[in-house]
């Protein structure tokens, strides 16, 4: 296992429920911003 694997797989252990309570939160507001980039993209057009 490489260290990097070994630090995640630590982190993602340590995790409890006040942490995962945002999960939903994060992931709402992550599509959020997806679709306000897409509009804005859309709206304004990409770099030249």
């Amino acid at each position: 296992m490489s260290p990097m694997t070994s630090a995640t797989s630590t982190a993602a252990a340590d995790r409890d429920g006040r942490d995962a309570r945002w999960d939903s939160h994060r992931a709402q507001r992550r599509e959020e911003l997806v679709d306000a980039t897409l509009r804005a993209i859309r709206r304004h057009g990409g770099s030249p």
